[in-house]
């Protein structure tokens, strides 16, 4: 598995495997977007310290950094194919918008998980297969042709979630240029670093009250808010997938002061991070 992928020149921001897994993996991040189909076998995968199953026809979208783990059952290998493309592949048209806001609402307002069977299971393989062979032949068009099979990959996974009241207008987000989804795009990518809305207003030459205009406009919320949102959620994985010291967690998450941090996580949760993560490590079921 990868956290980072160093694309060559000219080459579509995308990777694909078709792989069996047979030991675990684990806890890691992309710096990606990573979508998986599984085909056969079974697993356990652990997202913000809550498992999930992974069994065939099971498909998931992760949005980028997004940490994770797999526990392999050794007795029934996993075998599946993984995803990893650049959030920009959703970018080139404004009619895009909706997968676009799709990605970044998973996990949140969307699941991360929806399981296939009957015809949506035989048409996400088959796309699958073709994005693959694309992927692996020097055809003409190659990398337009990635694009459109990945587009409809996702597709069929927003659709699986049809009866759950997911329709085109609980997508619906005005078109928007292309800076509006690249600021949106780079704080998702580096959420856990100092960011400010000066800092964004200075790297991509627009007024700190349109990037606050932007955030309110395709994600209903505000700019610092949001920031404050994804560095929580971070915060929660780590203190439910691993061992390390809660000082530690803060500034892993992205937090300069360990009080702010100690507050917001109260003021989200309703509990200090030690108590959150001794309730939760306690709970027979997470």
């Amino acid at each position: 598995m990868f956290s980072y992928i160093d694309f060559k020149k000219n080459q579509v921001p995308f990777y694909i495997l078709e792989q069996i897994i047979t030991e675990t993996i684990d806890l890691h991040h992309h710096d990606f977007v990573e979508f998986s189909f599984v085909l056969q076998g079974k697993a356990i995968e652990n997202i913000d310290g809550k498992t999930y199953e992974m069994t065939p026809g099971t498909a998931r979208i992760l949005p980028s950094n997004q940490i994770h783990a797999i526990e392999i059952d050794p007795h029934d290998p996993l075998h599946l194919y993984c995803c990893l493309f650049d959030f920009y592949l959703l970018l080139e048209s404004p009619f895009d918008d909706q997968l676009a806001k799709f990605i970044l609402q998973a996990g949140d307002t969307m699941p991360y998980y929806t399981k296939l069977d009957g015809d949506a299971y035989e048409e996400m393989h088959r796309l699958c297969q073709k994005i693959r062979r694309e992927y692996t032949a020097s055809h003409l068009g190659k990398n337009s042709a990635i694009r459109a099979a990945l587009l409809e990959i996702l597709l069929v996974y927003v659709r699986s979630f049809a009866n759950r009241d997911l329709t085109e207008e609980s997508l619906h987000t005005e078109p928007s240029n292309q800076i509006e989804w690249n600021i949106i795009h780079f704080v998702n990518k580096y959420f856990f670093q100092r960011l400010t809305i000066k800092d964004l207003s200075e790297r991509f030459g627009v007024s700190s009250s349109y990037i606050s205009r932007l955030f309110k406009r395709h994600l209903n919320t505000y700019f610092v808010d949001y920031v404050h949102a994804l560095r929580i959620k971070r915060a929660k994985s780590l203190l439910l997938s691993t061992d390390m010291h809660i000082y530690e967690i803060s500034v892993e998450s992205g937090f300069d002061s360990f009080r702010t941090f100690s507050r917001l996580f109260k003021q989200t949760t309703h509990l200090t991070p030690s108590d959150f993560r001794n309730a939760c490590l306690q709970s027979p079921h997470k």
